[in-house]
């Protein structure tokens, strides 16, 4: 299986470099030229499905891309931002709550970090469940983090994955994980000017 993980476009919040876990923090004008720019991008990656973050940056990303190709996506509160600080304490895994919004079901503000890992888990076994040949997650930069450390087997001690908007991170899942590239810019006008990460890790053998 071929797992795609893109990070949202730039929204408001990136601007003051905030961390944004409400589900209404929307695209600036920028991001929604990201959105544009990056479809026949993602067209190349010719994904099964899309899995996408049910807050609006999220959202706006990737509705362009489902426009032109006439495809959906499937929604899910899992994928939605979250906040875990990596540092040496060690949390439980517990049950996620959730609320309403217009956006539809998202995490509770206030989210405690077992919580979060918990919704990371249930990504991705649900990624994995869909049986499909390729996916595209569109998520956020604490999630998409926390799964390239779970893919790659890496949980108990978690590496920082630095992620731009419209950062792409490409991983193979089989006998062998396969971490082919981390936060591949792309749009042209997007730069991170960050370590690249991807040296970490090219195949290690992984049970998920």
């Amino acid at each position: 299986m071929d797992v795609y993980l893109l990070r949202h476009a730039q929204c408001d919040a990136n601007l003051t470099n905030q961390l944004a876990v409400d589900a209404y923090n929307s695209l600036t004008k920028q991001g929604h030229q990201q959105a544009q720019e990056i479809v026949f991008h993602l067209q190349k990656l010719n994904p099964c499905k899309v899995f996408c973050s049910t807050m609006a940056r999220t959202r706006d990303t990737i509705r362009p891309f489902l426009q032109y190709y006439d495809q959906e996506a499937i929604y899910t509160e899992l994928l939605a931002e979250g906040q875990l600080v990596l540092d040496k304490s060690m949390h439980e895994t517990i049950e996620p709550k959730y609320t309403d919004s217009e956006m539809g079901s998202i995490p509770v503000v206030g989210e405690e970090p077992g919580a979060f890992l918990k919704r990371a888990e249930l990504a991705v076994d649900m990624v994995r469940g869909s049986g499909l040949d390729r996916v595209l997650i569109v998520s956020h930069g604490h999630m998409i983090r926390e799964l390239i450390n779970l893919y790659v087997g890496n949980a108990d001690q978690r590496i920082r994955f630095p992620h731009e908007n419209v950062g792409l991170t490409s991983i193979t899942l089989g006998d062998i994980c396969s971490l082919n590239y981390v936060n591949r810019p792309l749009c042209s006008g997007v730069s991170n000017g960050r370590p690249d990460p991807q040296s970490f890790l090219q195949k290690r053998k992984t049970g998920i």
